[in-house]
């Protein structure tokens, strides 16, 4: 059984750890549903801390792991406080997103007709319920 001053001290890190696996979890499902082309698109997923990025990506990768792995590395550093953004600067993810409002075809993707976005933002609460829920650390035995 733990102490209860570790206990106090783990307890502490919680709300952040929390905060980080919505984050990563909302990251992904972005990624995720990120229409594969050639891969620029999915690998134009930029994470950071701070301010947004704009930077505009030039590689092609269809396996989605670069951009998880970058997502991991900035939740991992961020601090209590710090805004994390994730940002696509390709200047066609607008049109995947939200489709066209001229000429045919009036839909942006067929492998997202809905978006990428606009999906996970509306699974934004369950999200959050799924991750508290399934934290086995909230209840901590102390002596």
């Amino acid at each position: 059984m733990k102490k209860l001053t570790t206990a106090v001290r783990d307890f502490k890190k919680l709300p952040m750890e929390t905060a980080r696996e919505v984050m990563k979890r909302l990251s992904y499902k972005v990624i995720d549903r990120t229409p594969i082309d050639t891969g620029l698109l999915v690998n134009s997923w930029i994470p950071t801390k701070g301010k947004a990025s704009t930077r505009l990506i030039k590689t092609t990768d269809i396996t989605r792991k670069k951009p998880k792995a970058k997502v991991r590395k900035v939740i991992s550093e961020l601090k209590p406080g710090q805004n994390y953004y994730l940002t696509n600067n390709q200047p066609y993810s607008l049109i995947i997103e939200m489709g066209r409002n001229e000429g045919p075809p009036a839909q942006g993707s067929r492998q997202a007709p809905y978006g990428m976005l606009r999906l996970t933002v509306a699974e934004f609460q369950s999200i959050i319920n799924q991750v508290v829920s399934g934290d086995k650390k909230l209840f901590i035995e102390i002596e």
